[in-house]
């Protein structure tokens, strides 16, 4: 009752439970871009978020080779392949502002998912 599009959405509890289940979703106002990925504690680091010009990726144990960025209604606004590094910076100064999602694939076939805001 809560999602009804007055200003709230459903979320996975634990983005590794069944998602099929009612029980594993809750109602959720909260649009921060807050530290707390799972992927991040795997060593990943993106800075500075919020952002203005300039995002920078960096993670120690994973070698990526291409980034995706998507808005929050799922268009592909940037990409790119063949990075193969494990530091690099990504201009978004030409997005709007606003909240976005970064998939970023790493050499070996692991996807990992960060969002970010763009001031």
């Amino acid at each position: 009752v809560e999602a009804d599009s007055g200003g709230y959405f459903l979320h996975l509890t634990d983005i590794n439970s069944d998602n099929s289940l009612a029980e594993n979703w809750t109602f959720s106002s909260n649009l921060s871009v807050g530290m707390n990925d799972n992927s991040l504690e795997a060593g990943v680091k993106l800075y500075p978020n919020p952002a203005q010009s300039a995002i920078t990726v960096e993670g120690n144990q994973h070698i990526f080779n291409s980034f995706e960025i998507f808005d929050l209604s799922g268009r592909k606004m940037r990409a790119q392949n063949e990075i193969n590094k494990n530091r690099f910076t990504i201009d978004v100064e030409k997005l709007l502002p606003g909240i976005y999602i970064l998939k970023l694939g790493s050499i070996n076939g692991e996807n990992m998912v960060l969002k970010f805001s763009r001031l």
